[in-house]
């Protein structure tokens, strides 16, 4: 949970922000969340990304693969 605290900090400070994930990491629950996809400007991820999931996480923000 602090590792997360500190990421948000670093987050909620920054001009910008994005993130990096597989497309394993998509639709799965953790047990803590730090941040809200909709509060990044992008996230980056690989290219077995499903569309269907990608359509969804768009509504949130920009999915580049």
């Amino acid at each position: 949970i602090e590792e997360g605290n500190i990421q948000h900090q670093i987050l909620a400070k920054a001009t910008e922000s994005y993130l990096l994930a597989d497309a394993q990491k998509f639709n799965e629950i953790d047990f803590y969340s730090f941040y809200k996809i909709s509060d990044v400007n992008a996230l980056f991820t690989d290219r077995s990304l499903e569309p269907s999931i990608k359509k969804h996480y768009e509504q949130y923000t920009k999915i580049i693969n």
